[in-house]
């Protein structure tokens, strides 16, 4: 009677351990979702307004070259003995604005372009 107990025992202990591997193995052969990932990194617009207060050597080096650059006597001269020009640098789907003073210029600010 004890090896009969014994022999189902074994039985249903091997019966559970091969019904595990099968799991096992159903989970392996599985696969992952894979989400592909559409970030491009920031725009030229975002790169130019994180350069406001730099040199604008700095934005043509990494934006590139406007497609057209206009400057203006700018209302900040009137108190100083020398002339200040605000720049308009005229990109695809933004402006960004200048200040020139001499030959130092600097990023201002950056708007969306509308014509």
């Amino acid at each position: 009677m004890k090896r009969f107990l014994m022999l189902i025992l074994v039985m249903l202990l091997c019966g559970g351990l091969w019904a595990c591997a099968e799991e096992k193995e159903a989970a392996v052969t599985t696969q992952p979702t894979v989400v592909e990932d559409t970030w491009e990194g920031p725009t030229p617009e975002d790169e130019a307004r994180d350069l406001i207060g730099s040199p604008v050597e700095e934005l043509l080096n990494l934006v590139g070259t406007p497609e057209k650059i206009e400057y203006y006597p700018s209302p900040m001269s009137e108190d100083t003995d020398y002339p200040i020009e605000e720049g308009m640098y005229y990109y695809d789907s933004f402006v960004v604005v200048t200040l020139k003073e001499g030959e130092s210029e600097m990023v201002y600010g950056v708007e969306p372009r509308v014509d």
